[in-house]
């Protein structure tokens, strides 16, 4: 019986995610995956279409593994502020924020506030685009900017 409620509250927990079953949960999966994995151009097919696919299509193998390289970012959080949907296509507009390091040391806080073009295709939410609004960043130490 025990076990039996305890798979009850884990399926609640996963199923409240949305996983990329829903234009949220597609996006925070996103974001998530985008920060913490590193990327190959079949996750970018089957998650993107639109704009957002072209511009990675267009990418050559050597700049895919840099834009996917995100390995001084930690902690990322999505907060969702706004959607707006009609039929198959939503307008997200959210806030990323997380921590950037530098030689294990944290360096930088930043937020930045987007905005998502959400698109079904074939029964599938996908990212068509993203436009970032805002950004704010917290330096943590001094910056030089005579330093490369």
């Amino acid at each position: 019986m025990k076990n039996i409620l305890f798979l009850a509250v884990i399926v609640a927990i996963t199923g409240c995610f949305g996983g990329p079953d829903s234009p949220e949960g597609l996006l925070k999966m996103y974001v998530n995956d985008v920060s913490n994995k590193k990327l190959d151009r079949d996750y970018y097919n089957k998650y993107t279409t639109g704009k957002l696919q072209s511009v990675i299509e267009s990418m050559s193998d050597e700049d895919l593994e840099k834009y996917s390289d995100k390995s001084s970012i930690k902690n990322p959080k999505v907060k969702i502020l706004k959607k707006s949907c009609e039929d198959s296509k939503c307008i997200l507009t959210y806030i990323v924020s997380y921590e950037t390091y530098t030689n294990d040391a944290k360096s930088f806080i930043s937020e930045v506030k987007k905005l998502a073009e959400v698109l079904k295709d074939d029964g599938n939410w996908k990212i068509a685009d993203v436009t970032n609004m805002k950004t704010y960043h917290e330096s943590l130490e001094p910056i030089n900017a005579l330093e490369k």
